[in-house]
């Protein structure tokens, strides 16, 4: 994975286990490095702790004692190389956290840097996005945008990582809660009940729960509320009743007309039922009220339609009666079962 393992420098062999640990063969110091949602926080090198604070490019900017006061402090320009510093930072892990050796090169895993220059000193394995032109130059450092990116092994460009705060541990269930405190404490006294007073006498109230009473059934094709005060009739069976009695009158006349001779007065009559009769079916069935009693309308427009059957003779005239007294009959029954 390519990371250093150990390292012999200026008469001094470190050795590296990892991130975290690392000891100097020749002294015997172990120095322990401690990390905080990817980035590093402090170290401890022997006895003395000393904390790291990082740039947003995971870089060390300054160091600070145990107690706070600033041991070191560095700046950097956009590709690491330095712009000035004072103090003992006390570490080598410096820009973006890669460790600076003594030979001015930045040890990024995979390949050394050149911060001065900017570019790596040997040539990237492969091609991390053929999209972007800025690839194709394997010794350019994190696309030539420093200030933006992060090369953690050598190869990949990446974004630093992001600043996490850790969430308090939750407590432990054996302890008392937060500013609370273990005397016991006694209750506070409670407050007379006063009854509510009784309703007066000759006002009778109903007790809450009591149901409302039910709603009276309906027939079908009705609605509730649509007939009249005590069961009479509704206006739209009137008007079906008198349209369908309109209906048989004017059927007849006009049979009447057919068989025997017509007269004027006889003639007006007739029309004059029949154009009663469509008005009244046809007003029934375009308005009504609601679209109740729906049946009886179509029975009344259906005589009106057959009314000039009779002109054919008989069997038109028992046709035509035939529907005008269904539509009587069906309104009459639907009066009597109401």
């Amino acid at each position: 994975d390519g990371n250093r393992v150990k390292k012999t420098e200026g008469g001094q062999t470190i050795l590296y286990i990892n991130k975290y640990y690392e000891k100097n063969l020749t002294t015997g110091v172990i120095t322990t490095y401690y990390y905080l949602g990817g980035r590093l926080v402090a170290k401890l090198s022997g006895e003395t702790l000393s904390y790291v604070h990082q740039d947003h490019l995971t870089g060390t900017a300054l160091t600070t004692d145990n107690s706070g006061a600033q041991v070191g402090a560095i700046r950097y320009f956009p590709f690491g190389d330095r712009r000035n510093s004072t103090g003992n930072l006390g570490t080598d892990k410096l820009f973006t956290g890669q460790r600076l050796d003594g030979t001015g090169l930045y040890y990024y895993n995979a390949r050394y840097y050149d911060a001065e220059i900017g570019r790596f000193i040997s040539a990237d394995t492969f091609v991390q996005d053929y999209s972007n032109p800025q690839n194709f130059n394997k010794y350019s450092y994190v696309l030539n945008n420093p200030l933006r990116y992060v090369d953690r092994s050598g190869n990949l460009t990446a974004p630093p990582p992001p600043i996490t705060i850790p969430q308090p541990l939750p407590p432990d269930p054996g302890d008392p809660p937060t500013g609370s405190s273990p005397e016991p404490t006694a209750p506070p006294p409670s407050l007379p009940v006063t009854p509510a007073p009784a309703p007066p006498s000759g006002n009778p109230t109903l007790p809450e729960s009591s149901p409302s009473p039910a709603a009276p059934p309906t027939m079908p094709g009705t609605s509730p509320g649509s007939g009249s005060q005590g069961g009479g009739i509704t206006p739209q069976q009137m008007g079906n009743l008198l349209a369908s009695a309109a209906g048989l009158a004017a059927n007849f006349i006009l049979g009447l007309n057919v068989f025997k001779a017509a007269t004027a007065t006889t003639m007006r009559a007739s029309l004059s039922v029949a154009g009663l009769h469509l008005g009244w079916a046809a007003d029934i069935g375009a308005v009504g009220t609601g679209g109740q009693d729906r049946v009886g309308q179509i029975l009344n427009v259906a005589s009106a339609v057959t009314a000039p059957l009779v002109l054919f003779g008989l069997p038109g005239m028992i046709v035509a009666g035939a529907v005008s007294g269904a539509a009587l009959i069906y309104t009459v029954a639907t009066i009597r079962r109401k």
